[in-house]
């Protein structure tokens, strides 16, 4: 990643190939995964726990398909 002076963006240069790109989007998904499951027992039941779940969910759906597009690209490379 590159960061942009005066910016909160950054530039990702895929320099090692897009498969090295997804895996790390997907690992860096994962840590998200786990730091919000860290927290799942500070929120009382309510809208607030089921928006995190529904968060959780989410992003757990993103790794998973991803994972499998990745395992398609590579038995078909």
């Amino acid at each position: 990643m590159i960061p942009q002076p005066g910016s909160r963006r950054l530039l990702i240069e895929a320099t090692a190939g897009t498969e090295t790109l997804l895996e790390a989007s997907h690992a860096r998904a994962r840590a998200l995964i786990a730091a919000l499951r860290d927290g799942e027992d500070l929120i009382d039941p309510g809208l607030a726990q089921d928006r995190l779940h529904d968060v959780i969910g989410l992003s757990a759906g993103y790794v998973d398909v991803g994972e499998q597009m990745l395992s398609r690209y590579r038995r078909t490379r």
